[in-house]
């Protein structure tokens, strides 16, 4: 079997980790808006990233900040929480996010200080590994309702307690993520709000314990969860012939070998493991800069390279 999904030109990637994506809906309630001035707070600028093969790299994600955000309005009774939205896709760390609050005038230069407090921990924490991202403040539009304290407190006591990033180090493939958690997204809906994770291992069995965990979490406070796909972790035989045959395809057509990783990110070759034991996978592919970022992109020359390989290799296999 030919994957054509990897992201690493210079590879083949001969294992991927397993993933399971839940989406959780925890209920709240609404009440009505008080008399006062409406600020929007937002993340901004994060370089966020794919949720496996970045989620290493000390970024930023914006779940964390707002759970930052969110920890130090608890310590306040002066902020009423209209709503959270976070991130941009269930399987990318969150770049960016906003809150919407409302408050008395007098309290303003409160939101303000705190603010200049967030992005000295930014600047402190990230400065080196996520420069970009900053929290900013901007009047918005006054809502009819705001969240109910106790809807928001749950929201932060799930969010305090599930893993964002790495979980655990492979002992067996250096520097490679073995276990890992993304909070992808955060959706404040009608009556409830939306939250996905997205959770991957090399280990299945690990994999699937920290996803009962994570729906455990959510469930405590209220939630219901719901697996969307559940894949299983893949690792092939770097000494198969079929590898072998790959890899002189390369050096043969474009005067180079690739190196052969296994890699913490989801590939459907581990479900044709499971239907079709035996069978030999080598994934390649063009090389694809910061996938599931809102900057993804491809370098075009490496397509037709890639095309080459394909083509001829197809040839031999025949």
């Amino acid at each position: 079997m030919i994957n054509l999904d990897s992201e690493d030109y210079d590879t083949i990637t001969t294992g991927a980790a397993g993933a399971c994506l839940q989406f959780h809906r925890l209920p709240l309630e609404r009440q009505p808006a008080p008399e006062g001035v409406w600020r929007s707070v937002c993340f901004e600028g994060g370089l966020g990233g794919h949720s496996g093969v970045d989620i290493n790299k000390h970024r930023c994600s914006a779940t964390v900040a707002v759970r930052k955000l969110l920890a130090a309005l608890r310590e306040e009774s002066h902020f009423e929480v209209a709503s959270v939205n976070v991130g941009e896709a269930n399987a990318s760390i969150a770049s960016s996010a906003e809150i919407v609050l409302c408050m008395a005038a007098k309290h303003v230069a409160a939101l303000e200080q705190l603010v200049e407090q967030i992005n000295a921990w930014l600047h402190e924490t990230f400065g080196l590994s996520d420069p970009g991202m900053h929290c900013i403040i901007r009047p918005c539009e006054a809502q009819q309702t705001v969240i109910n304290a106790e809807s928001v407190e749950a929201l932060l006591r799930a969010l305090e307690q599930v893993p964002q990033g790495v979980v655990k180090m492979s002992d067996k493939m250096q520097h490679t993520v073995e276990t890992s958690n993304n909070v992808g997204r955060i959706v404040t809906e009608a009556d409830h709000f939306f939250v996905s994770t997205h959770t991957r291992s090399f280990i299945d069995s690990v994999m699937e314990r920290l996803s009962r965990d994570i729906a455990s979490i959510f469930a405590a406070s209220g939630a219901t969860s719901e697996t969307v796909m559940s894949a299983p972790a893949w690792q092939e035989d770097q000494h198969s012939d079929f590898l072998r045959l790959t890899s002189d395809t390369f050096f043969d057509v474009l005067g180079w070998r690739p190196r052969m990783v296994a890699m913490h990110f989801v590939l459907e070759a581990g479900f044709f493991v499971e239907h079709y034991p035996g069978i030999q996978i080598a994934s390649i592919g063009p090389r694809i800069v910061e996938p599931h970022s809102t900057s993804e992109r491809v370098e075009l020359s490496t397509i037709e390279d890639i095309w080459k390989v394909l083509i001829e290799l197809l040839r031999r296999l025949a």
